[in-house]
């Protein structure tokens, strides 16, 4: 529900978050992790990949490995949200580290998608988040190792907090499980420190 058939966006202007102090309570949020990399757009069209940052630059020949594996994906049009991050061995990203890489250093990138936007034909911003990331963790079944589905968690959302603090990371986001917004800063996502996203039910605003 929510879904429509629409042609492929030019453009798409991503959702961003609320800086919040503490988690959301209540059911309908859900929670993920927050990167420390580069928030980036990925537009699939008849084998034509584009790495797009949050303020519409192009970034494809900065990233040619992420755009090589998206490229091989199982689908003909599609716009991807997720961050390009370097991680350490304990699985945790770090921004240095990608500045290093693309400074070339050694290192391996690694895009961690986190929502589908748009796919063969289906607008799905108006349709539930939970839709969208089943969809998004369908299309990554097969995909190359660069590029990696980024899961949600709906445990009560200061549980969540404080275990990502334990772990280290370094922030949280939280989104209502309904909504994508269509542009701007929406109050469905929320960010708190800590590396964490909290996301909730769909809304538009």
């Amino acid at each position: 529900p929510g879904a429509k058939a629409a042609a492929m966006p030019a453009t798409i202007t991503p959702q961003l978050a609320t800086l919040v102090k503490a988690p959301p309570a209540g059911a309908g949020w859900v929670h993920e992790v927050e990167y420390d990399g580069y928030r980036m757009l990925c537009r699939i069209e008849g084998g034509d990949v584009r790495i797009i940052s949050r303020n519409g630059k192009e970034w494809t020949e900065d990233f040619p490995g992420i755009a090589a594996g998206a490229a091989k994906l199982p689908v003909e049009s599609a716009w991807i949200d997720g961050e390009i991050c370097v991680v350490d061995p304990l699985g945790r990203s770090s921004f240095q580290s990608l500045q290093n890489v693309l400074s070339n250093a050694p290192g391996a990138l690694v895009y961690f998608a986190f929502d589908l936007l748009y796919a063969d034909g289906i607008d799905l911003r108006g349709g539930t988040l939970v839709d969208r990331k089943r969809g998004l963790q369908e299309l990554l079944e097969a995909s190359p190792g660069a590029i990696q589905y980024s899961d949600h968690f709906d445990a009560p959302g200061a549980v969540f907090h404080k275990d990502g603090c334990k772990l280290g990371l370094e922030g949280k986001s939280r989104r209502q499980v309904p909504s994508w917004a269509k542009a701007g800063v929406a109050q469905s996502k929320v960010h708190s420190p800590a590396e964490i996203r909290h996301w909730g039910l769909p809304r538009l605003i």
